[in-house]
């Protein structure tokens, strides 16, 4: 009984290998999108806790600033705390911009991705068809080969009309 073989198999394992890079690089795209996202995440966590210790320098609200204060605001404590709160901030508005470019690339990864298991799949299904052609030319095959057998021995024992 002869072999299945499908003509288009190097095509195939072609496209396979061509879904296997995409995906690795959506993979990597995808791991940059997080590690921003953790950055940002860091960066309000940072810029809350930078606010904070502004708070605790300025004292509370309804304190007034007394010549007889024992413990008077430092203005330049409070103005590099407020510039350090700044440039955390800053850095965490340059993060949301940097992502949205990464999520820019990340959708193109992933259309790329889509196009690339589209066409894997189109050769896969061209054969799934010739398999299905090639199971239905042996099945005919084999029929065939057996009514002539059948013909054959009835040919063998005369019992031909």
């Amino acid at each position: 009984m002869p072999k299945f073989r499908f003509q288009l198999e190097p095509v195939l394992r072609q496209r396979l290998a061509v879904e296997r890079q995409k995906q690795v690089a959506l993979a990597g795209v995808e791991r940059e999108r997080l590690a921003i996202e953790a950055r940002i995440q860091e960066g309000h966590e940072r810029f809350a806790r930078e606010r904070e210790e502004l708070r605790s320098i300025l004292g509370p609200r309804d304190a007034t600033i007394s010549s007889g204060d024992p413990n008077p605001v430092s203005l330049r404590a409070a103005s590099w705390q407020a510039s350090a709160s700044l440039a955390v901030l800053a850095e965490t508005q340059r993060l949301t911009v940097a992502l949205e470019k990464v999520n820019a690339r990340l959708a193109a990864a992933r259309r790329d991705l889509a196009d690339a298991m589209t066409r894997r799949k189109a050769v896969e299904l061209l054969k799934e068809r010739r398999l299905e052609e090639f199971r239905a030319a042996q099945s005919r095959a084999e029929n065939a080969s057996l009514d002539e057998l059948a013909v054959m021995r009835a040919g063998a024992t005369g019992v031909l009309p």
